[in-house]
């Protein structure tokens, strides 16, 4: 049995219904853990949150507070140390797994604006042996600015883990997925393909519009990496040269698996109770963490 933990903020609304309606397919539960902030200490949108829990009954949100300290029970991070931004993402991963039941196998850790092929998905877990392997990370097509501009290299992102061979501090790793995968003790399975030999993932981070754009960049766990704004302006003097001015991946196009940029972003409030929104902070995920390990 699947469990799919799913990271999500509001300003990848865009992609949150085409996410989960693949990740349905083939998993048995899904759980979205959400932060009350934003990554560089703002508050979350409150109107999108509540379109969010209400278009979805079916899902688990968990919503998860903005604090100064690791959520870890062993981790002395804090605000303020250098990986402390990019910590925020692993954390969200770690809230997210406190939650999936105990009878599920295998949890597949993605983020929203990673759309499975569901179907393929499914085939793949039906017919390879999955099994044979402790944690696997899987190839996906890359997108920016349109989802009609497909990247000529194939990414890694998507990270299937064996439940019982998951410690659950090893998400709360800087290098995140990538860093929990080659962490863990056990057989690995690195970049899987479909049945077919083509990516089972499509990434839709950066199919946005300017403005998108410039909100993702100063409120996500990465705003410092780069000269993000500035890249941004570079990248928008012109149209599409079918090479990106942040990474210089070069570009095909294609025929969109789904268009993002269709979505309409709501704008109406709605306020109503949510039996399928769960608020947590740090002492009570680490009452749950000490509970689950008498």
């Amino acid at each position: 049995m699947i469990a799919t933990v799913i990271n999500y903020c509001t300003n990848d609304y865009r992609f949150l219904d085409l996410c989960l309606a693949e990740v349905r397919k083939f998993s048995r539960e899904i759980i979205v853990p959400v932060c009350d902030h934003f990554f560089d200490g703002k508050l979350e949108n409150r109107l999108l949150l509540e379109h969010s829990y209400a278009a979805h009954p079916d899902v688990r949100f968990v919503e998860f507070a903005f604090g100064e300290e690791s959520y870890g029970l062993y981790s002395g991070l804090k605000e303020g140390d250098p990986d402390w931004i990019h910590y925020w993402h692993s954390t969200a991963r770690y809230v997210g797994y406190q939650f999936v039941s105990p009878a599920i196998e295998y949890v597949l850790f993605l983020d929203i604006d990673e759309v499975a092929d569901g179907e393929k998905m499914k085939a793949w877990l039906n017919e390879f042996p999955y099994r044979n392997f402790d944690a696997v990370r899987f190839t996906n097509y890359f997108y920016f600015r349109e989802a009609r501009f497909q990247a000529t290299k194939i990414m890694r992102n998507g990270l299937l883990v064996k439940k019982e061979k998951l410690e659950p501090e090893l998400l709360l790793d800087v290098n995140e997925r990538k860093g929990t995968f080659y962490n863990l003790a056990g057989e690995r399975l690195e970049g899987a393909p479909a049945l077919d030999g083509t990516p089972l993932f499509h990434h839709y981070s950066w199919v946005k519009t300017k403005a998108e754009m410039q909100k993702k960049v100063v409120s996500w766990g990465h705003h410092l990496d780069k000269d993000w704004p500035t890249l941004i302006e570079e990248e928008f003097k012109e149209p599409f040269q079918f090479k990106d001015k942040f990474w210089g991946f070069e570009y095909t196009e294609v025929v969109p698996y789904v268009d993002p940029l269709e979505v309409q972003i709501p704008t109406t409030q709605i306020i109503n109770p949510y039996p399928n929104v769960t608020k947590v902070n740090k002492k009570l995920l680490q009452r749950m963490r000490i509970e689950a390990e008498l």
